[in-house]
C-alpha cells in the first residue's frame, strides 16, 4: 500500500463554483479521505464558504453539500470539522465557492491509498 498526502490550497475562493480536488482514477487508486479543513478570512467582511463532495459525473448541488454556507468571519479562522474524515472515490471531487470573490484562503489535505500491484 502507497500512502500519499496531498496539500488543496486555493488562495482567494472565488463566487463561483469551482472545483479544487479530484480523485484519482488510476487502476491502482483505493480511496481518498480529507485529513484537515481549514479557512481563513483575510477579508474585513464575513463571508460564507460552502463544500461540495461530488461523486464522479456528478455536479454541485444542495444534495451534495458537505458544508453548507457557512460563514468565516471577518479576520478569523474556522477549521471545517464537518468536512474532516469524507471520503472520496475514485474520480469524486471537492467543489468550494465563497459569497465574496477573494476573502477566503482554504487548505485541504487529502491522503490518498494507492495499492501496490
Amino acid at each position: 500500500m502507497t500512502v500519499k498526502q496531498i496539500d488543496v490550497a486555493q488562495e482567494q475562493v472565488t463566487a463561483a463554483n469551482v472545483s479544487i480536488y479530484t480523485a484519482p482514477t488510476s487502476a491502482n487508486f483505493e480511496s481518498a479521505s480529507i485529513t484537515y479543513a481549514n479557512c481563513v478570512n483575510v477579508g474585513t467582511v464575513d463571508t460564507d464558504l460552502t463544500i461540495n463532495l461530488v461523486q464522479v459525473s456528478g455536479s454541485a448541488a444542495v444534495t451534495n453539500q458537505y458544508l453548507p454556507p457557512t460563514t468565516i468571519y471577518a479576520g478569523s479562522a474556522n477549521p471545517l470539522t464537518p468536512i474532516v474524515g469524507a471520503t472520496l472515490k475514485a474520480g469524486d471531487f471537492i467543489n468550494s465557492i465563497g459569497s465574496l470573490a477573494s476573502n477566503l484562503n482554504l487548505k485541504i489535505t487529502v491522503r490518498e491509498i494507492y495499492t501496490d500491484a
